[in-house]
């Protein structure tokens, strides 16, 4: 238990000191109170903002979740939804240091070859990091896990019931404002309107 606990704190101090150098970064949420410097993920139909959270589950790991202001619990895709009230981080930064990309679990792999993503955790059972997604589901902007071992699906709660997709976003690190005109404009060529949006779109 010593080990494990020793390495928990090894990887979250490895993880907050490589993230702020990225340009993000965790903080502590209690009380349901949104920093300031909190990503917006996207709003919901009813125009309330949605927040990127990580959340401990005791011996599965640290899991993206979604968080709404004012709401002091998170519910976590990990063998079903699980609730959690306690050890709760919110992703904090520079909105503009942060972008959605569209992909699908064929083409992830591929992606981060040439990208950074946002680091959102890990599963405690050794099998990789994982990473921050959404998905428009229903009309709805949801915020899900995407894995990074086997077949890298993000899984995701609709209403209280684990649900997973091939085809989804996930979270990039933007290193320049460059990247993004770039990648948009390769996209207008093939005909595609916009492929990258920015963190808050």
């Amino acid at each position: 238990m010593l080990r494990f606990i020793y390495l928990l704190v090894f990887f979250l101090l490895t993880n907050s000191r490589q993230s702020s150098c990225l340009g993000y970064y965790w903080r502590v949420y209690i009380d349901g109170v949104v920093p300031s410097d909190a990503i917006i993920a996207g709003q919901k139909s009813d125009g309330v903002n949605i927040h990127i959270g990580q959340a401990y589950v005791q011996n599965q790991g640290l899991i993206p979740a979604e968080i709404f202001p004012g709401v002091k619990e998170v519910y976590v895709p990990i063998n079903g939804i699980q609730k959690i009230d306690t050890n709760i981080k919110i992703l904090c930064g520079y909105q503009q240091n942060l972008y959605w990309i569209a992909t699908t679990s064929t083409s992830i792999k591929e992606l981060l070859t040439k990208h950074t993503a946002v680091s959102g955790g890990h599963e405690d059972d050794g099998r990789g990091v994982l990473y921050v997604g959404r998905i428009n589901y229903n009309k709805e902007l949801i915020i899900g896990k995407i894995t990074s071992f086997w077949e890298p699906v993000i899984d995701f709660n609709n209403n209280m019931t684990e649900e997973y997709a091939y085809f989804y976003e996930v979270l990039l690190v933007l290193d320049n404002k460059e990247t993004v005109d770039r990648i948009n404009k390769a996209g207008a060529s093939a005909g595609i309107s916009k492929i990258v949006y920015y963190a808050y779109n």
